[in-house]
């Protein structure tokens, strides 16, 4: 029972690694077009850690450090969601002609 809870830790704490990578790469493709996603692993982990150790400090839940990542990772896919549905409105209007 220990050997499998031990197992389902590791893979969370991957999950919240790799959810933490997606929602910083966006921001670091404009800067380093060349080694955006391989950076934004170690930038998201040290972000990560900054968060939680000062949330642990100021004696808060350290779970609430993965809202600032949650806000990253939504902020980009609802602009382009925005542009991509001008997109499809330009091209229905192009269609027309």
């Amino acid at each position: 029972m220990a050997a499998e809870l031990q197992a389902l830790t590791v893979l969370l704490l991957l999950v919240i690694v790799k959810f933490c990578q997606l929602a910083v790469y966006p921001y670091l493709r404009p800067a380093l077009p060349k080694i955006y996603y391989g950076l934004a692993y170690p930038v998201s982990i040290l972000l990560l850690t900054l968060i939680s150790w000062y949330l642990g400090l100021l004696h808060l839940p350290v779970q609430l450090s993965l809202i600032p990542f949650a806000a990253l990772l939504a902020f980009p896919s609802g602009k382009n969601r925005l542009l991509s549905s001008r997109c499809g409105k330009t091209r229905s209007l192009m269609s027309s002609f």
